[in-house]
Parts: C-alpha cells; sequence; structure tokens
C-alpha cells in the first residue's frame, strides 16, 4: 500500500511532471495481503483472482514512509523529529492497487483505502487500471493519463521500451499500428496512481532504492530490477494515501 501526505510536489519525475507543483509530499507504501479467513478467495467472471471487496478482509504489512522535497525523495521516520509531529495523524488521500498476475498482467484499483472501506458498497467497485489520451494543444504528441475511468486500454504513443514490463506492464503498452506512429508527452495523472506503478515495478526489497533513485524531478529513470508482481503472489497489494497530494503528475 502507498500513503502519500502531500504537502506540494516540487519538479517532475522520469517521465513524470506534476500538474500543479507543489513543495513537497510524504507517501507511505504499505503492502497488503487478502485476509482469506475473512473472506474466501474471489474468482472473476473471466476466471482471473480478484481481490476480496470486504472491508478489514486484508492483512496489513508495516509500512514505510517517504518524503519528496526539493526534487529528491528520500526515506524518513514516522515522527518527524524537527517539526515533532507524528506524520500519521495526517488524514490521507488513498488509492488501493492489486496486481492480477499471473493470471494477467492487468492492474485493479479504487480510489481509498480498501481495508476500511468496503468496495463492495462502493458505487465503482474494483476498476481496471486504464488510461485516456489528451493531446497537447498545438503538437502531435499525446499524454497517457492514468485513470480508474479511462476510456483506453493502452497507453496514447510509444514509451521508452526500458518502460515496459517495468514501469508499465506490457498489456498496457501501445499497440497502434496506423501511421503516423503518434509521440509521448509523458504520463500524466493522480500521484497515488502513479506512485503505485513505480512501487510495482521491482520487489519490495528494492522498494526504497527504486523509490528514493529512480524517480527525479520529470524524469523515470529505468532500473534493472525484476517487476514486482512477477515474483509475488497475486495477491499482493498496495496503496497509496495522501493529504492535499498534487491531483496530478506526469513522467515523461
Amino acid at each position: 500500500m502507498l500513503r502519500p501526505v502531500n504537502r506540494g510536489l516540487s519538479g517532475n519525475l522520469p517521465g513524470i511532471h506534476s500538474a500543479p507543483q507543489p513543495t513537497s509530499f510524504i507517501v507511505k507504501i504499505e503492502p497488503l495481503r487478502p485476509n482469506y479467513e475473512i473472506q474466501e478467495r474471489i474468482v472473476g467472471p473471466q476466471g482471473f483472482w480478484a481481490p476480496p471487496d470486504h472491508r478489514g478482509a486484508y492483512h496489513r504489512d508495516p509500512g514505510t514512509l517517504f518524503r519528496w522535497r526539493s526534487g529528491t525523495m528520500a526515506l524518513i521516520a514516522e515522527v518527524d523529529t524537527i517539526h515533532t509531529m507524528n506524520l500519521e495523524q495526517y488524514r490521507l488521500k488513498a488509492a488501493t492497487v492489486f496486481s492480477q498476475f499471473p493470471d494477467t498482467h492487468h492492474l485493479l484499483a479504487v480510489d481509498f483505502d480498501a481495508e476500511i472501506r468496503s468496495v463492495m458498497e462502493s458505487q465503482e467497485g474494483w476498476r481496471v487500471l486504464s488510461f485516456r489520451h489528451i493531446q497537447v494543444p498545438n503538437s502531435d504528441r499525446l499524454y497517457s493519463l492514468v485513470d480508474l475511468l479511462g476510456d483506453e486500454q493502452q497507453l496514447a504513443a510509444p514509451v521508452p521500451q526500458e518502460w515496459i514490463n517495468k514501469l508499465i506492464p506490457c498489456i498496457y503498452k501501445y499497440d497502434g499500428c496506423s501511421p503516423p506512429t503518434p509521440q509521448s508527452a509523458g504520463i500524466i495523472g493522480d500521484l497515488c496512481l502513479l506512485l503505485s506503478l513505480a512501487a510495482f515495478s521491482a520487489p519490495l526489497v528494492q522498494l526504497n532504492s527504486v523509490l528514493t533513485q529512480n524517480i527525479q524531478p520529470g524524469v523515470w529513470l529505468p532500473h534493472t530490477h525484476r517487476h514486482g508482481c512477477k515474483i509475488s503472489d497475486s495477491s499482493t497489494d498496495l496503496e497509496t494515501n495522501s493529504e492535499k497530494m498534487a491531483e496530478n503528475a506526469e513522467w515523461s
């Protein structure tokens, strides 16, 4: 699970630009695992595994706090010794994201903490991560906006090959074949969802290094770690929460 507490974000991430650009934010990543004693394993209509939809049907593992400030992501403690405040006291914006691997490479998400709020009682339920294609004014470049209610299942344009199967699961890659091939302006969207993509790009043991070294202002730096979904159980989830988090961010 990812929990960002937003104070503002400065700069862009490789492949990511933030708009608006706050000065800093705090994110907490907490893995969630289904508790099948509370709710039995769910298999969807296509035969794919699906996350629990009951409140509390999870085991929550200890999380890790990070702070983005002045273009740098750093590991921090839960208690801010400089300002003498407990960072857990902040009301956070949340997104819960699950991988359905190995059944499929799709990601399922909701825009709240699925352990505290029932997905079954929500209006939307689990949504397949999708995109909106946004054209840059007076340009042939397209943004891929990560969304829960997007009308497109693939990226708007080709992205660097190093992103596919790392930052972007292969099922979402651009598959258009009609010329001319559009140019990518980057990936934009809710910061919680973008950080979830980054967190899933590597195993949990590499999470600290990925978030502190591979996310830089306006750019995503590729890494050589195996994708986190490919070596973990399909029941592994990451959730993102933030208080006053930048509503949108962009990677290019």
